[in-house]
């Protein structure tokens, strides 16, 4: 899909990328040089960690920059620290207009076969500049206690977000209007 945009820094992933998605946009650099101007209605990030969680937030500041009004972010990161990190930086206003919609705490065996054992959490994030728009209730799920992967995955299979709201000209297009 043309509007579909992967930002992937190495070559061969970048390359992986185009093989499996040939109608996408694929650039090869970092998520940190790509221009806020550029804006989303849905980006979906495995950010490095970092200690902490020290560069999975700033990844997810920027994340949220490149973010439309009625976008979803939805971001792979780490447990531990990165809850505390969350919520320091919702005080102090980089999350303006941004609103959590689910937190899905995954097995450590998640990552096992890439040789890691690393607690994860999935967040859903939504961007509302107009507060009545945004999400009502959060949905928090902890899958942490499956020890199968196929277990694991037939859980999230059954689980469902509502959709994010559809902007105007996105609806419009549903009845074939622009």
């Amino acid at each position: 899909d043309a509007s579909v945009t992967f930002i992937e820094p190495s070559d061969s992933l970048a390359s992986r990328a185009r093989m499996n998605n040939t109608n996408a946009n694929v650039i090869v650099d970092t998520f940190e040089n790509h221009n806020s101007s550029n804006k989303y209605d849905a980006i979906v990030m495995n950010p490095p960690f970092g200690q902490g969680g020290s560069i999975a937030i700033k990844h997810l500041v920027k994340a949220f920059e490149h973010l439309r009004d009625g976008g979803r972010v939805v971001a792979l990161l780490p447990v531990g620290k990165m809850d505390e990190l969350i919520a320091k930086y919702q005080d102090n206003g980089y999350f303006k207009d941004i609103y959590t919609v689910a937190e899905f705490t995954l097995p450590s065996s998640t990552f096992e076969n890439a040789g890691t054992r690393v607690n994860t959490k999935i967040h859903v994030f939504e961007k509302h500049e107009n507060k009545a728009d945004a999400p009502q209730g959060i949905i928090i799920k902890d899958l942490s206690h499956y020890d199968d992967i196929s277990r694991l995955f037939d859980a999230i299979e059954n689980i469902s977000i509502k959709p994010r709201k559809p902007r105007v000209d996105e609806a419009l297009a549903e009845y074939g209007i622009e």
